[in-house]
């Protein structure tokens, strides 16, 4: 898919990581594909359209979710790293939600959400 994340009533981590993944093969592939034709153009003598050539990515959307330090996923996994004595509960899933929310306030694909939503969801704007 062409940065269409599947959307279902309620997307897990496992849907999110298959998203995930799915997008940054499809965003590798855009750039080997034009890569290649534009060498291919310039090969033909054909002229390049290289500086008017818009690559499609997910940039923002990838970035929000796996960029480090504080993107959704390395902040998910900076604080599963971290042992906890009896487990994970369902505060912990509250305070990732609120990092989440914290961290990324303002950023253009994590859309705002209802006050009641915010404290144990979040979403992001693909």
């Amino acid at each position: 898919d062409i940065f269409g994340f599947e959307s279902f009533a309620v997307n897990g981590l496992d849907q999110l990581l298959i998203n995930v993944a799915n997008e940054r093969l499809q965003a590798l592939f855009n750039v080997q594909v034009i890569a290649a034709e534009i060498k291919l153009m310039r090969a033909e003598g054909i002229a390049s359209a290289e500086d008017t050539v818009d690559v499609p990515t997910a940039g923002p959307c990838l970035d929000l979710l796996t960029g480090k330090p504080s993107g959704i996923i390395p902040l998910m996994n900076s604080l599963c790293s971290k042992p906890k004595k009896g487990g994970f509960t369902e505060k912990d899933d509250l305070n990732f939600c609120e990092l989440v929310h914290h961290n990324h306030a303002r950023h253009e694909r994590l859309p705002k959400v209802h006050p009641k939503d915010k404290l144990d969801s979040f979403a992001v704007h693909h």
